[in-house]
């Protein structure tokens, strides 16, 4: 742990741990890594939907659907 680095404790439902921790597993990361990607993920979002920005979902270049707007 760096010395910018501060232990939390986080309550969490059962079903977003289960998340958590298959992403973990999957990624062959920590749950620390996913929570932590996950954060700064929604802050990025977050501060392109303040600026007026949307975020959509597409796959296979088609959109699906707008997610944040």
């Amino acid at each position: 742990m760096n010395a910018t680095s501060r232990k939390v404790s986080l309550n969490l439902p059962e079903p977003v741990l289960q998340v958590v921790e298959k992403l973990a597993k999957e990624r062959g990361t920590t749950m620390t890594e996913v929570i932590k990607a996950a954060v700064l993920t929604e802050g990025l979002l977050h501060d392109e939907v303040r600026k007026g920005g949307a975020v959509y979902l597409e796959r296979e270049g088609k959109p699906l659907r707008q997610l944040l707007k």
